[in-house]
């Protein structure tokens, strides 16, 4: 009954024959090196793009949105002709966006520093089986 094996696995540590046959044979050390090359390669990839496109458009964009908050805010000149709702509506969005990215960003960290764990567990025992 799987329910038990895997209870079994928790509470000894000790994994049914069959998997670790299929650990044996899947989980060569190569395999291992490739998902942790790969993986932290894919992390630091997103983690690059965020700082070096997304973060510095976002400046951008609230930038001139603030310039453009401040003309809707100039009647006298401008009248009606910019409605300030609308760029407000347009920084709580740009806001809301990068509120996402950045908790986006740190999720990812955490989750990069969990398979790091994965992968040291991973090596040790692989280390162990042979």
């Amino acid at each position: 009954m799987p329910e038990i094996e895997f209870i079994g696995l928790l509470a000894a540590g000790e994994l049914p024959e069959g998997f670790q046959n299929f650990f044996k044979e899947y989980f060569t050390t190569q395999v291992i090196k490739k998902w942790d090359t790969n993986s932290a390669h894919a992390f630091q990839s997103i983690l690059t793009v965020i700082a070096q496109y997304i973060l510095p458009a976002y400046d951008r964009i609230n930038m001139k949105l603030n310039e453009l908050h401040g003309y809707s805010q100039w009647t006298r000149k401008y009248g009606q002709f910019l409605d300030s709702k609308s760029v407000d509506v347009c920084l709580n969005s740009a806001h809301l966006f990068i509120q996402r990215v950045l908790e986006f960003d740190k999720t990812l960290s955490t989750l990069a520093t969990s398979f790091q764990a994965f992968i040291t567990w991973i090596t040790k025992g692989n280390n162990k089986r042979r």
